[in-house]
């Protein structure tokens, strides 16, 4: 039943993988600082406390894993199964 979103799902996480990569790796350190900028650091610069073990990548799949996560009831899967194209969390 989820058979046709499976596939634009995959390349939804696909694409925005890319443009985060694309984004990250375009993200110089400015120097000088710009005074236009709320900082003068670039978005790797910055470690979530507890998290700087994961690379940048590893907390991109994190973050999208997250999105997926969720408490079922026993009537759950049949309710996802009859009204979502989606796979079911579990």
């Amino acid at each position: 039943m989820t058979l046709p979103e499976n596939p634009a799902d995959n390349a939804g996480i696909k694409m925005a993988f890319r443009s985060w990569q694309s984004r990250f790796q375009s993200d110089p350190k400015p120097s000088p600082p710009l005074p236009y900028l709320l900082t003068p650091y670039r978005i790797a610069d910055f470690k979530l406390p507890g998290l700087g073990k994961y690379t940048p990548e590893q907390l991109f799949f994190m973050a999208y894993g997250r999105l997926r996560c969720t408490k079922l009831t026993p009537e759950s899967p049949v309710d996802l199964v009859n009204h979502n194209s989606h796979s079911s969390p579990q």
